[in-house]
């Protein structure tokens, strides 16, 4: 089987890695409606307020640590963010099999597997906050 590549790249005054979500399968079969819902990284350096108002998003759920936040806020023109930090506050690797030379893809979905795992309660918070 072969599955369809879909270019969900947006352009948002040159902030890194933003993508429309919509299209992707929802756990009871349903799919995300396009241009309802996005992920961004590095939003913190958005600088166009006009880029941001013609995206018209709602809000944002800023999954950061607060020491990140803290470090590179978001500009004051986003005026609806929820703060839900993906794991919580202070989380350690804490595994002491893990070490850096570990292959990269081994470690990121072991990480991705933590967040899942750590993160529920407040992915279902997240989840609150959209609907």
């Amino acid at each position: 089987m072969t599955g369809r590549v879909v270019d969900r790249r947006v352009e948002l005054g040159g902030v890194y890695n933003v993508r429309d979500l919509g299209g992707v399968p929802t756990l009871d079969g349903r799919m995300v409606r396009r241009g309802q819902l996005f992920r961004a990284s590095s939003l913190h350096r958005l600088s166009d307020e006009e880029a941001w108002r013609e995206f018209g998003a709602a809000t944002v759920i800023d999954l950061r640590y607060q020491k990140e936040i803290d470090a590179f806020p978001l500009p004051d023109f986003i005026e609806d963010a929820t703060h839900a930090p993906v794991l919580p506050e202070g989380w350690q690797r804490g595994r002491e099999d893990q070490r850096r030379d570990d292959d990269a893809a081994e470690h990121l979905a072991w990480v991705y597997e933590v967040m899942l795992e750590l993160g529920q309660p407040l992915h279902a918070f997240d989840y609150d906050v959209l609907v």
